[in-house]
């Protein structure tokens, strides 16, 4: 059987045994230089028996048949390929754009604190810049080359979210997402079937600092995280640290002041464990030339809306909201903030 990944200007498909809502939700902004068709193997079609598919005029009725899920888009074929492989077709797409940018790149991973803290990144870098960021968590080997292929045009800085449950993977999305910066938020106890144990996550999440020094990229390193930190030390790294921070009050967030700058901020994220993701958005803030106090306020106007670390008040009580994911290290924060609450008997 064939399949189509349809590429082009108003659409991006990749009919990888996706739903249709994965369909919808993988659709490009208009100003991407592409308007090309792939046919791969191994994929469920829609209404494509009857097409011929080395003839793009064809193709279009078969794709927006009233019962496929791609009924409502533009089909504006001008070019095709034939692809064995649609996943790397579409990887070889997101390199090949990767390489026309001309700002920087920054890589996010680690076993904790990815999302919070390229959202965290993203509101402080816009301060300064036109950024674009990984949407939610698409950061996987579909979701790194659509994220690259999604930026727009007149994007001045791009942060590229990169998620692992297996060794070689970091460095796969390396190859795609070329990034000149990196960042790895921590090490824990994640996805440790596929890595064969912490040792395999921290080779797993390595890759990033191993790609980083050949391609003689920057890395920001967090001086408490020991091992990170002697793994860094031969990038002479950009050095950040939630020593940086005192918790004042926590009343619906966290009250902080910066020591460093003497400001104060309020924080809208629960628990302490936060202050390392807060404390690596504004040293990447600082680094890119965002002043202090705009940093500062960029955090604090930041609200969480992703099922983590959110607060929600209600008529009757106070909800901490950490629902997204756990894996154990998560966990254990999670129930240590809880118990450190005042008020809890």
């Amino acid at each position: 059987m064939k399949s189509v990944c349809l590429l082009h200007s108003l659409l991006m498909a990749t009919a990888l045994s996706l739903c249709p809502a994965m369909l919808q939700a993988a659709s490009l902004p208009a100003h991407m230089p592409i308007d090309l068709l792939i046919v791969a193997d191994e994929v469920n079609p829609h209404k494509l028996a009857d097409a011929d598919l080395t003839q793009p005029q064809d193709l279009a009725p078969a794709l927006t048949a009233a019962d496929s899920p791609l009924a409502n888009a533009r089909v504006t074929t001008v070019n095709s390929q034939c692809a064995d492989d649609a996943l790397k077709a579409l990887q070889n797409l997101a390199a090949d754009y990767r390489n026309t940018f001309q700002f920087p790149v920054l890589a996010i991973t680690g076993s904790n604190g990815k999302t919070t803290t390229k959202e965290l990144i993203r509101e402080v870098i816009a301060k300064k810049f036109k950024v674009y960021a990984t949407e939610g968590n698409l950061n996987n080997h579909i979701g790194v080359p659509l994220t690259i292929l999604r930026v727009p045009a007149d994007c001045e800085f791009a942060i590229i979210e990169m998620g692992a449950n297996h060794q070689k993977e970091i460095a796969s999305y390396c190859k795609v997402a070329c990034p000149d910066y990196g960042l790895i938020t921590n090490i824990g106890k994640a996805h440790l079937e596929g890595f064969g144990g912490i040792e395999g996550v921290q080779r797993g999440k390595r890759e990033l600092y191993d790609y980083l020094l050949q391609a003689k990229g920057t890395i920001f390193c967090n001086t408490q995280q020991d091992y990170m930190h002697e793994w860094a030390n031969i990038f002479h790294p950009v050095e950040y640290s939630a020593n940086d921070f005192v918790v004042l009050s926590e009343n619906e967030g966290m009250d902080i002041l910066w020591t460093p700058h003497n400001i104060r901020f309020h924080s809208h994220l629960a628990g302490r464990y936060n202050l390392n993701n807060i404390a690596a958005a504004l040293k990447i803030g600082e680094f890119f030339g965002v002043s202090p106090a705009l940093a500062a306020q960029a955090i604090a106007n930041y609200i969480p809306q992703n099922m983590r670390s959110q607060i929600q008040k209600t008529e009757w009580n106070e909800l901490i909201i950490d629902a997204y994911n756990a894996n154990p290290t998560s966990l254990e924060h999670a129930i240590r903030n809880l118990a450190d609450q005042k008020g809890l008997e």
